[in-house]
């Protein structure tokens, strides 16, 4: 549940519309996901990458590197599993430098 609030939303005015109007947000952004479409889309097969209906051997490849802005960077580098000191310290990197 995305909503905390939710009773003190819908104890006044038209209930009815207020409630249809939470349920329509809950599911919204529950569709919306970032973490869960990463997990929908992204895989991981012994040495082959599948995103999509794409896949990419992985067998002689070196380093892979994930590039992300914005508020969904956190819950997809999440979702990929990747190490969370590195992404704090590209983060503090970035507002040190001031791309933030």
């Amino acid at each position: 549940m995305y909503v905390k609030n939710t009773q003190a939303l819908i104890d006044h005015g038209n209930r009815v519309l207020r409630g249809a109007a939470l349920d329509i947000a809950e599911h919204v952004l529950d569709r919306t996901n970032p973490y869960r479409l990463t997990g929908e889309v992204v895989r991981l097969d012994d040495d082959t990458l599948r995103v999509g209906d794409r896949s990419f051997d992985l067998k002689n490849c070196g380093d892979i590197y994930v590039l992300g802005a914005g508020k969904a960077s956190l819950p997809i580098v999440q979702a990929l599993g990747f190490d969370m000191i590195w992404f704090a310290l590209v983060f503090i990197m970035a507002l040190l430098i001031g791309y933030i």
